[in-house]
């Protein structure tokens, strides 16, 4: 288990975001993820306006984590990596949780959401 939840400056939290569903995410992230160079899992993004593009982080059910962090060789290893973790977190949270790794180089990250259907 990855030791520290950060919060990556800027990232705006509101009360929703801590409800116990939400919080599950944090948790499946802490317990599932990878090796980091400075031993954290970063929240990168949670809530964000309507305006941009249309996802669950305007309902406070959505939040981003940093994989740029995940100790390996190579941006490949990296990316690889990152996805492994999506499929660990998505496996340990169940059928009302989407998670994906997407994004590119730096901007390669996880989005996992609470989304029961």
């Amino acid at each position: 288990m990855t030791p520290d939840l950060r919060i990556k400056d800027g990232v705006i939290l509101r009360a929703a975001h801590f409800r116990p569903h939400m919080i599950e995410i944090h948790l499946a992230a802490l317990r599932t993820a990878p090796p980091t160079t400075d031993d954290s899992v970063w929240v990168t993004d949670a809530w964000r306006s309507t305006d941009a593009l249309p996802s669950l982080h305007a309902r406070c059910l959505a939040f981003d984590y940093r994989c740029r962090n995940i100790n390996a060789l190579s941006e490949q290893s990296r990316e690889d990596k990152g996805r492994a973790w999506a499929v660990r977190m998505r496996d340990e949270l169940g059928e009302d949780y989407d998670v994906i790794a997407h994004g590119v180089l730096d901007g390669f990250h996880i989005h996992a959401e609470y989304d029961p259907r």
